[in-house]
């Protein structure tokens, strides 16, 4: 049967009301997603538009299976999560292409608050973007989910951060730099849990005691960029210590 163009209609308008909860929002995401029958890579870039919902198509097609998404795309979205994880661990907005000019990521104590630039953060860890990677699970109920993995060390068990709907329409869209809604609070606390569980499976050896690294924002070549600077106290003899500086 043809649905009439009046159902789509309302169910825009009701998408559009940001003060509906999330669990009324997801009605209506399935509601709409199971009235389109038709599969096809048009119609679902079509409800992909619709929806308003730039990660649909990814986690639809994520439903054929673990092997459904091709490496390109896999690399897109790797790219795409792992800049927003960047800007948000070190409270800064950096270039869609970072991950090509620095593979670190920083963990800064930032107020995160835009009204506060703050030129240089103390980082509390560095971290390696080889180290993340992009991984789809099969759940208990037959449906699979993408998750954005971070492998500590071989001793330490993965740590995940699951990229479900709506969330992953968030985290393509922050990659662009468009606005997002006040949702964002709540995504805010998913990123925050994911970055307190790295801090707590990060342990400091002893070298790392005597060190402390800065980053501060440079312009270079009309690219805004984080540059490190360490600091190292260096023991002399029983009585004197230096401190070195390591422009990295």
């Amino acid at each position: 049967d043809i649905i009439p163009n009046r159902f789509f209609e309302d169910i825009s308008e009701t998408l559009k009301n940001r003060a509906i909860s999330l669990s009324s929002r997801n009605y209506y995401y399935r509601l709409l997603f199971f009235s389109c029958s038709s599969n096809s890579a048009e119609n679902l870039k079509f409800r992909n538009s619709f929806l308003n919902a730039p990660g649909f198509y990814i986690w639809k097609s994520c439903q054929r299976g673990k092997e459904a998404l091709d490496t390109r795309t896999i690399q897109w979205l790797k790219t795409s999560v792992i800049h927003v994880v960047k800007e948000y661990f070190a409270g800064v907005k950096l270039p869609q292409n970072d991950n090509v000019i620095d593979n670190k990521i920083y963990i800064t104590i930032n107020r995160n608050r835009k009204e506060i630039l703050q030129s240089s953060q103390v980082v509390l860890r560095e971290l390696n973007i080889n180290c993340f990677d992009i991984q789809i699970e099969q759940n208990s109920k037959g449906i699979f989910d993408l998750f954005l993995y971070m492998n500590p060390n071989q001793n330490t068990a993965p740590i995940k951060l699951k990229l479900s709907l709506p969330f992953l329409d968030f985290i393509i869209t922050q990659h662009y730099g468009l606005k997002v809604n006040q949702d964002f609070i709540m995504y805010q606390k998913r990123l925050d849990i994911f970055k307190n569980q790295i801090l707590q499976s990060e342990k400091i050896n002893n070298d790392e005691k005597n060190e402390m690294l800065l980053v501060k924002l440079e312009k270079n070549n009309n690219t805004i960029q984080l540059s490190p600077i360490k600091f190292k106290l260096k023991k002399i003899d029983a009585q004197n210590t230096t401190l070195e500086v390591f422009n990295e």
